[in-house]
């Protein structure tokens, strides 16, 4: 995955080498109660980009486990 450096609390991510799309990414998250934002419909995006909201420590190191897991 690429992650743009974040200028607010949200972290822009490309995940076309991961071979998923975003919106496949999206329904694997939500499996784990995880919500992301796929970002295709912003200029310039396509269909491998997401937006993480960066929230509490916990709610971080569950997105990073379920990551984690899901790209195993």
């Amino acid at each position: 995955m690429k992650v743009y450096e974040p200028t607010v609390n949200f972290i822009l991510v490309n995940i076309e080498k991961t071979n998923m799309t975003a919106n496949e990414l999206k329904a694997k998250l939500l499996s784990y109660g995880i919500a992301i934002r796929n970002c295709e419909n912003y200029p310039g995006l396509n269909e491998y980009f997401v937006r993480f909201a960066v929230r509490t420590r916990e709610e971080n190191d569950e997105l990073i486990d379920a990551l984690t897991e899901i790209l195993a």
